[in-house]
């Protein structure tokens, strides 16, 4: 991971996106520490929420909303004082933009950014998903 980290040069980075699809694994942490470690901001997102929704659902007693709290604690509970705000761990899915946070986490991106790097973003994005944004906030 120090390797990675000297590589990469992540001083020159502003935020970092921590994707993963399942639990928290070591070098996720790893990364998260680092992160923390030079005072930068990092977003944790959770993706594939739809195919937890869909085994959870096999289950009689199954809550949705319940589902999702536990994937965030466990996020918590794993990143410990690492994370500065609950509110900086994403549940998304790729196959339905709609649910869950994958609104949120672009309007959180976008916020992380500088002004121009912002603007880029937004144009990159295409009409569509910035529509969905603007909407959303208003």
């Amino acid at each position: 991971m120090a390797t990675y980290c000297k590589k990469v040069e992540l001083e020159r980075f502003h935020a970092f996106l921590i994707l993963t699809a399942g639990r928290l694994t070591e070098n996720d942490l790893k990364l998260a520490w680092r992160t923390s470690s030079i005072n930068k901001k990092f977003f944790l997102i959770r993706t594939k929420i739809d195919e937890n929704v869909r085994a959870g659902r096999r289950k009689r007693s199954f809550n949705e909303e319940d589902m999702l709290q536990k994937i965030r604690s466990d996020c918590c509970e794993n990143l410990g004082d690492l994370l500065s705000d609950v509110r900086d761990i994403f549940l998304i899915s790729n196959h339905d933009r709609d649910k869950w946070d994958f609104a949120r986490l672009l309007q959180a991106i976008l916020n992380a950014l500088p002004t121009y790097q912002r603007e880029t973003l937004v144009l990159s994005l295409g009409n569509a998903v910035t529509n969905d944004i603007f909407q959303k906030k208003s």
